[in-house]
């Protein structure tokens, strides 16, 4: 169960700097992401916080009938392919310092640019991506901020 997508971390793990990484398919599953310390945005959580869950919506495109524990939904129990035809927003992503989108099919989405497959999985780097922590200066400038710890 922990070797499922290890591949794909141990190709993340050569990324320098702190990054999140989103899946419309559930292609890095979650508990192989914690075994490495990669940070996703998606997953599997009951208790969601709802105004995160309201921003992954616009984000990830992926539309939801309502609760459900993952994030993103799947419609029909199917993650690799029941948000096929959904483009995720690159730059809402970006916002919350997700830098890879990975997927077990194609995207074609403004600010993602496919970097690397390894077998049907499909990583994408987000061009838009922001720094973990960040200043919003007003009028379109930004600041970084260093992490100490």
């Amino acid at each position: 169960m922990l070797s499922q997508g290890a591949e794909v971390t141990s190709f993340l793990k050569t990324k320098p700097g702190h990054f999140r990484v989103y899946s419309p398919s559930y292609s890095l599953p979650q508990q192989t992401a914690a075994l490495q310390g990669i940070q996703l945005a998606d997953g599997v959580d009951p208790l969601q916080l709802s105004a995160y869950w309201s921003y992954m919506l616009s984000a990830t495109g992926v539309p939801s009938s309502g609760y459900s524990v993952t994030l993103p939904d799947f419609a029909t129990g199917e993650p690799s392919t029941d948000n096929l035809a959904i483009a995720p927003d690159a730059l809402k992503l970006g916002l919350l310092n997700v830098c890879f989108v990975i997927a077990e099919y194609d995207l074609s989405s403004d600010g993602l640019t496919l970097i690397e497959q390894i077998g049907s999985t499909r990583i994408y780097e987000n061009c838009l991506c922001q720094p973990r922590a960040w200043v919003d200066l007003g009028f379109g400038e930004t600041r970084t901020v260093e992490i100490l710890e």
